[in-house]
């Protein structure tokens, strides 16, 4: 009954058919001459994110194509669809209520990168569907993953994105492989491509057209491919600033003679070091700061590296759009290297006042300043090989282990100098530890606790770790 249906059925397609995912023009003749376009090359479906105008929507009516709407219900937990079920519902009537007349809207997309995968998914969401459904004559569709999938189908997608917002020439082999693929494999999804790329594609490069029309006609794909020359890949900054880092540090040892005995004596003979510190022997404060700043830099290294690992573009898009106070530098990995750089900064000035403050024995800032950095040294093996690894391809899982002992040096930096600090103090001893260590763990199993009892933080984590 619906055309919608024919776009989202299995068995609709002999051959996979082409949609887009238009970014429409604001005036009416730009529309018309890439609609015409768009059915001269064989498109069949095209999706427009909503509101769409009223002369928009005219326009689209005037042509053969299927035409999707997706709705701006992005990156939604599930607490969050429990929680706002009554308003979701009344805000969908509303919006297929604007699209009920148009006999070619065949879909409308109702939720984009969400929580469906969850197991409670279904029972949560199915009083929207039912009444919805009761109240439009569209089907209904969720996008997740660069994926399009009904409601009545979630198991399979039914279109899938060619993922490429702007055009190079050496797309043109990745998309070639792509058509290939599908044809080869008797698919019948659709594959969606963005109105930007196409457009600028088929300009760039009239072969494209030629070929598009072609497989229109005969479902028959050919593509003469252009010469490309290799293109030369961007210079890696993390390596970059890991040279830095070492650079840094073969300066500090040749400028600095103190520095590598202090090396030494910490990792090989630690209680002659503390000895030293506490008895004021070693009193240079420049090589603590340094390292300090260093540590820093390296948490940030260790951030952007997990949080590659760990999430896609849009599960960073999820969590910032949730947690949007973290996105330091946008909605991008660049925020998590800088995110971790500050907070690995705040929490060392907040150590070093905590572990100097309660102590009487340490009378100058500097003793306490090298007790607390000594150990973030080796920050210089965990991070380089966390970045090798990382820079090659391989390592997904040393690499987040490399990160958690990064994570247990930086926390237990503090109970180790706490200890050293204490070695002196008499009878006070307890209660400096008890002020620092004991109060210290107290305060990060509550964190650790908070986190894992809140609700929304885990759904959201969850929900960005699985797009």
């Amino acid at each position: 009954m619906l055309i919608f249906s024919a776009g989202a059925s299995q068995k609709a397609f002999a051959q996979p058919s082409l949609g887009i995912v238009w970014d429409a023009p604001s005036d009416t003749a730009t529309a018309n001459v890439q609609l015409n376009l768009f059915s001269e090359l064989g498109v069949t479906h095209l999706e427009i994110a909503h509101p769409v105008s009223e002369s928009m929507l005219s326009a689209v009516a005037k042509t053969d194509l299927t035409i999707l709407v997706r709705s701006d219900n992005y990156y939604l937990t599930l607490s969050q669809l429990q929680r706002n079920r009554e308003q979701l519902t009344e805000n969908y009537i509303s919006f297929a209520a604007q699209y009920r007349s148009f006999l070619n809207v065949g879909g409308l997309g109702l939720l984009s990168h969400s929580q469906t995968h969850h197991t409670g998914f279904s029972k949560v969401f199915k009083p929207v569907l039912d009444t919805l459904s009761a109240y439009s004559n569209k089907s209904f569709y969720y996008y997740q993953q660069k994926g399009w999938y009904s409601f009545n189908n979630p198991d399979q997608p039914f279109g899938v994105l060619y993922d490429d917002a702007t055009y190079q020439e050496s797309d043109l082999s990745d998309f070639h492989s792509t058509i290939q693929t599908f044809t080869a494999g008797d698919s019948n999804q659709l594959l969606f491509i963005n109105s930007e790329w196409l457009l600028e594609a088929t300009d760039q490069y009239p072969e494209l057209s030629n070929s598009l029309m072609e497989y229109r006609d005969n479902q028959i794909w050919e593509l003469p491919l252009p010469s490309t020359e290799d293109q030369s890949s961007p210079s890696n900054w993390m390596v970059f600033i890991l040279l830095i880092l070492w650079t840094a540090l073969a300066i500090q040892m040749k400028y600095l003679p103190y520095v590598r005995p202090m090396i030494l004596r910490y990792f090989l003979a630690h209680r002659f070091f503390v000895d030293d510190i506490l008895h004021y022997r070693e009193r240079y404060l420049s090589s603590g700061i340094l390292m300090m700043v260093k540590h820093a830099l390296f948490g940030g290294l260790t951030a952007y590296i997990v949080a590659r690992i760990l999430f896609s573009e849009f599960g960073v898009d999820a969590l910032f759009h949730h947690l949007p106070w973290f996105a330091v530098t946008g909605s991008n990995y660049f925020s998590f290297f800088f995110f971790g750089l500050i907070l690995v900064l705040i929490t060392q000035v907040i150590a070093l006042l905590w572990l100097h403050l309660p102590a009487k024995n340490l009378e100058h800032f500097s003793q306490t300043i090298n007790l607390y950095s000594g150990i973030f040294y080796l920050d210089y093996l965990i991070v380089t090989l966390m970045i090798t690894l990382f820079a090659a391809g391989i390592g997904t899982f040393l690499n987040l282990i490399l990160a958690s002992i990064y994570a247990i040096v930086w926390f237990g930096a503090f109970n180790l100098a706490a200890f050293d600090a204490s070695k002196n103090m008499g009878g006070n001893r307890t209660i400096y530890l008890l002020l620092t260590i004991g109060l210290h763990t107290i305060l990060s199993l509550a964190i650790l606790f908070f986190v894992l009892l809140n609700t929304e933080i885990i759904e959201i984590l969850d929900l960005s770790v699985s797009l």
